[in-house]
């Protein structure tokens, strides 16, 4: 409930923001797009407009204990040297931990979400400007916003779906 929420947002001290966008009777897709829209277009234009970028998360992902460390230390170097990687995710829809090195990093021009890092520039100059209506991560995927530009991803996955 919006109240079981609110309280633990409360217990953290993180701030509670709903979005006030009107619905009506668009899809599930649509709705998804637009709250995803107006989250980070609050999250990178008003909220934290000095950072170099938002981390993603959805309210059912687990978290490795290094998850901070790999955004940190390795994805946000990388958005800042490469200029042909589009994103960083801490997903791998095929990693085990017991089959890979941790420290590996794997390129794809699949976006697959679940956690990762966008870069503001990105948003500012690229995506936020013409942001989807409907179906925002297949919309990613195209080649027309990532143009070419890979996705980078670690071997061992930092999240973890529930």
């Amino acid at each position: 409930t919006d109240a079981a929420v609110t309280a633990v947002a409360k217990e953290f001290g993180v701030q509670v923001r709903r979005n006030g966008l009107q619905h009506g009777h668009r899809d599930g897709a649509a709705r998804i797009a637009a709250n995803y829209g107006d989250a980070l277009r609050w999250a990178i234009e008003e909220r934290f407009p000095e950072a170099p970028g938002v981390i993603i998360v959805e309210d059912d992902l687990l978290f490795s204990p290094d998850f901070g460390q790999y955004f940190n230390e390795v994805a946000a170097p990388l958005l800042d040297t490469d200029p042909t990687v589009f994103v960083v995710s801490a997903w791998n829809d095929n990693g085990f931990f017991a089959q890979a090195d941790k420290r590996e990093l794997r390129r794809s021009v699949w976006f697959p979400g679940l956690g990762w890092l966008l870069p503001r520039h990105l948003w500012i100059h690229e995506l936020g400007p013409k942001w989807p209506k409907s179906h925002w991560d297949h919309w990613l995927r195209d080649k027309k916003q990532h143009k070419g530009r890979e996705t980078v991803y670690p071997a061992v996955p930092r999240t973890y779906h529930n």
